[in-house]
């Protein structure tokens, strides 16, 4: 498993973020799946850091999206000046 400490996270792209956060949820389902045919305790310890990885791709994630939210409404918020020609000069 691949750890990523908050620091990486916040230099990755928003689609690697995505991306990732995909990722560990199908592994985490997966762990989730072996450990009901066959508990053991390695595989209870994976799944263990997979969710607290999880919720730190989630937590950057969340963070993200809201950032983007809070911005557009920023934006359409903005008073806008009319349009106005120059001179040429």
């Amino acid at each position: 498993m691949n750890k990523n400490n908050s620091d990486d996270l916040k230099m990755m792209q928003d689609k690697d973020i995505e991306y990732l956060l995909k990722s560990i949820k199908r592994e985490i389902f997966k762990l989730e799946k072996n450990i009901r045919t066959s508990f053991t305790k390695e595989l209870k310890r994976n799944l263990g850091f997979a969710q607290i990885e999880y919720c730190y791709i989630k937590r950057e994630f969340d963070t993200r999206l809201a950032r983007q939210e809070i911005h557009q409404e920023y934006l359409k918020n903005i008073p806008r000046k009319p349009f106005q020609k120059s001179n040429g000069v």
